[in-house]
């Protein structure tokens, strides 16, 4: 299988990432090993199986000990026989493939995408991650292609308004959002998109790409020191030492990739300062005149206020 659904949302992210992810999963010289991440990954699988529990009686495609076009087979007689719910239902699109959490067959034969993330979700400003978005959308387009009527895509999460009683309550629990129009107007971009990648990874050498926005955003790249480390910015008094203050956090990490894209890699290399954000300079004219600046003011006025 080419192109799954995580190595297309990285895709989106960075091509380069979501090469690495393809060719050189498991280097830990590429991707150290990230105890936060696995924690997070094991709870999302409890998350997804209290999921379950919204849409019982389902049946679930086995894992372990199964190829893909297996389970891609196991899905197709599971729709086939009647069953309502599917877990990890597959299918497989031209070499895109998708496992979609929960799948819901309608009685009509129309069907239903639930994707979980243990993540929370505000009911009154429901505001999906970026990356959520695009996994989402992608499914929508595999099923779509391969010919089925998807009536809804819906995100599920957990809602952040919720309070646990006595007894825990499921259905307050999580929150489920309806993203079908979001996906249906990501199709024609996602089939660019999905011919793109695969030329992509198809590729021998790993794709070329400048460090940026893209290292954090839509989450913190998994391959960040990696690229970092070939970029050269693990330097003393990198630019990137700079700490990041203010509520303009994109604008103050653009201006330092801008410096560093510039060929200004070190905080001592900074003469021009028409374009430096001013709580910037501060930190700049510490280091560069090694001068240590206490701004008592501000200190006490924390205090008096905090």
């Amino acid at each position: 299988m080419g192109l799954s659904k995580s190595l297309y949302v990285n895709g989106i992210q960075c091509p380069k990432l979501m090469w690495l992810s393809k060719h050189r999963k498991g280097d830990e010289r590429v991707f150290e090993p990230n105890a936060s991440l696995e924690a997070i990954f094991e709870r999302g699988n409890e998350v997804g199986e209290l999921a379950c529990e919204l849409f019982a009686g389902g049946e679930r495609i086995k894992w372990e000990n199964s190829t893909f076009d297996e389970k891609i087979a196991q899905t197709s007689e599971l729709i086939k026989k009647g069953t309502r719910y599917i877990y990890e239902a597959t299918f497989s699109f031209k070499g895109a493939l998708i496992m979609v959490d929960i799948l819901e067959i309608l009685p009509s034969g129309e069907l239903v995408i639930n994707e979980v993330k243990s993540s929370t979700i505000n009911p009154s400003r429901p505001r999906p991650n970026e990356a959520y978005l695009n996994d989402i959308a992608f499914q929508y387009f595999v099923l779509t292609s391969l010919g089925y009527n998807v009536k809804n895509v819906n995100l599920i999460c957990l809602n952040s308004d919720y309070i646990r009683g006595d007894e825990l309550d499921i259905h307050q629990l999580f929150y489920i959002h309806n993203l079908t129009q979001n996906a249906k107007e990501q199709f024609n971009s996602i089939k660019e998109n999905v011919e793109h990648f695969e030329k992509i990874l198809e590729q021998k050498d790993e794709p070329k790409c400048n460090i940026g926005i893209q290292c954090g955003k839509p989450h913190e790249c998994e391959a960040k020191n990696y690229c970092w480390g070939q970029a050269g910015t693990l330097v003393e008094g990198s630019v990137f030492d700079i700490a990041l203050l203010g509520g303009k956090q994109k604008f103050n990490r653009q201006t330092l990739f801008e410096l560093f894209h510039n060929n200004i890699k070190t905080i001592d290399e900074i003469k021009n300062f028409d374009k430096i954000p001013p709580y910037f300079l501060t930190q700049i004219k510490a280091r560069q005149q090694k001068l240590r600046i206490v701004d008592k003011n501000a200190i006490r006025e924390f205090f008096i206020y905090s």
